[in-house]
């Protein structure tokens, strides 16, 4: 399968709605959404997928500001958790790409 990635900066729920369309009507294999700095945003926009775009597969980067905290100072773990928790309720774990995490000393998917 041929993967291209568009990454999207999260910052609000449904500001990045047009964006989004707009992207993936042009035939993407997925999309990459990043930087979440807080669990909040990082559940809005998984929400947002698996109840919008029922066909697309994804995945959802968090900001870290150490390794242990996101960016707004929140534990990475339990947010990390509650992403996969909502991804596996939804029983769409196929559509998952990954989890990723941003941090000046390191960035990962």
């Amino acid at each position: 399968m041929n993967l291209r990635w568009t990454a999207l900066l999260v910052s609000k729920y449904m500001c990045h709605r047009t964006r989004i369309e707009v992207v993936l009507s042009g035939g993407e294999d997925g999309l990459a959404v990043e930087t979440a700095p807080c669990k909040m945003k990082a559940e809005a926009v998984t929400e947002m997928f698996l109840k919008d775009y029922l066909d697309e597969k994804f995945c959802v980067s968090f900001q870290c500001k150490d390794e242990l905290r996101l960016a707004y100072g929140e534990n990475f773990a339990n947010a990390a958790k509650t992403f996969w928790e909502l991804i596996r309720n939804a029983n769409a774990v196929d559509r998952l790409y990954g989890v990723g995490v941003n941090h000046k000393l390191f960035i990962s998917f």
